[in-house]
């Protein structure tokens, strides 16, 4: 196996500093080489002026950012041990600068930055926009990032930040995440508690990031578990190889064959390295299409304290949601891990709605309740990139990071994207937009 390489940097913006880990970052402020204040400068001069092409922030609050900035180094001088002390992190536009999440974010010793896009109200969900117009694909403009965490996605992969929130209800975080060449881990529902939980719990926060340790420094700064756990698991020796199955379509999806190749090539990878032994499990799930817009919108309503209607979802919408979890719960009691590509279709140009279908190899593991994460899986030969999913047990996030791992130590951290603007760079562009992000809470939008 090879070892981690440095992630590129992103011309004029700081050199390598633009692909720095988050537990890289933080390091440094907690042991005083760095200030906070002076890494979240160099986050904000990068949104402010790589912004003006990519379009992937809602709002950026520098004077509060950098306040929290000199509370952090002061912190720090204290001797507070802070896991994510000094990282700057942009929210999603859905979760609240002063909600729960930021609250601990804060805690660990994090920076917020300010709010990225997501699609307005109504609209479908695998996309973004501000009121400048329709984020872009760090990686190709002319692309979209993906959503409905497409501004989380966007930052990171553009090299502004390490990390960026986002919140998954259908993909939200592994469509970008397989969109834009990232790490998007969907935690096992309820690891990282909501305050209203909805009735059919669909929807989790969790983290975009470039960094496989990344997403586990996350995990052990905001769950309450044991400090350091998951991120001291990934690199322990396994016991034995994980039983795998694999699944091109989960029986029903048409998928992308060149998405479906890049990832089955990087599982073998897994299985050359004895990670993983494949076991022969056909995987056939129930289509969800029909079904999970009425989840969503019972999840919501309950999460706004609304009541909701008796016949919103239906009998047979119920029927759908057990045989999707029982199928589940009997593959994986099977094998220790389902592996998958993490969409059917690639990144669609930017000025262009999704096909409509690009959340049906994720959709099912929110309705289960599993955690499930998107590892980058190379590119097209048309350029777009691939993601493979992760999928396993409640509970077993770490065997999906730890698997993620490994595909890391032989292909390296990913990347930050070569894109260099300025303020005098030549603009795309930019397509019709409805007017402004619209009302942030629609049910018409993955969370």
């Amino acid at each position: 196996m090879g070892v981690d390489r440095a992630a590129g940097g992103i011309p004029g913006t700081g050199g390598p500093a633009a692909g720095e880990r988050a537990v890289d970052l933080a390091a440094a402020v907690g042991s005083g080489r760095r200030s906070a204040v002076e890494v979240v400068a160099v986050a904000l001069e990068r949104a402010a002026r790589l912004d003006e092409v990519l379009h992937a922030f809602v709002s950026i609050d520098p004077d509060r950012a950098l306040a929290e900035a000199q509370a952090v180094d002061d912190r720090c001088r204290r001797g507070e041990p802070l896991p994510l002390a000094g990282v700057p992190v942009p929210l999603k536009a859905t979760q609240s600068p002063d909600g729960p999440l930021a609250t601990r974010l804060r805690a660990a010793g994090a920076v917020v930055i300010g709010s990225t896009s997501v699609p307005p109200r109504g609209y479908h969900q695998t996309w973004g926009c501000t009121p400048a117009g329709r984020t872009r694909n760090p990686w190709d403009l002319a692309r979209s990032p993906g959503g409905s965490s497409a501004g989380a996605a966007a930052a990171v992969a553009a090299g502004i930040v390490p990390l960026a929130t986002g919140g998954d209800s259908a993909g939200s975080l592994r469509i970008p995440a397989a969109f834009c060449g990232l790490v998007g881990h969907k935690p096992t529902t309820g690891l990282l508690a909501r305050r209203r939980p909805g009735r059919f719990r669909l929807t989790t926060s969790g983290a975009l990031t470039r960094a496989v340790v990344d997403q586990a420094r996350f995990l052990d700064a905001l769950a309450g578990g044991p400090p350091g756990a998951l991120e001291a698991a990934l690199d322990q020796a396994a016991g034995r190889p994980l039983r795998a199955a694999w699944s091109d379509d989960l029986g029903h999806v048409p998928v992308d064959p060149s998405l479906a190749a890049r990832a089955r090539s990087r599982a073998d990878d897994l299985a050359a390295d004895g990670a993983i032994s494949w076991v022969d499990l056909p995987v056939t799930l129930p289509s969800l299409r029909h079904v999970w817009g009425r989840l969503r919108r019972a999840e919501r309503m309950a999460l706004r304290g609304e009541p909701v209607p008796d016949d919103l979802v239906t009998a047979d919408d119920l029927a759908v949601r057990a045989a999707t979890r029982s199928e589940l719960d009997r593959l994986l009691g099977v094998v220790d891990v389902l592996l998958l590509p993490t969409t059917p279709v690639g990144a669609q140009p930017v000025d262009e709605d999704p096909p409509g279908y690009e959340c049906e190899l994720t959709w099912a593991f929110n309705v289960a309740g599993l955690p499930a994460t998107s590892v980058p899986a190379g590119t097209t030969a048309d350029g777009r990139h691939a993601g493979l999913q992760l999928v396993a047990r409640r509970g077993h996030d770490a065997a999906c990071l730890w698997l993620a791992r490994q595909l890391e130590r032989r292909h390296g951290v990913a990347a930050a994207a070569p894109l260099a603007a300025t303020h005098d760079a030549p603009r795309p562009p930019r397509p019709a937009v409805p007017d402004g992000p619209g009302d942030l809470t629609g049910a018409g939008r993955a969370g």
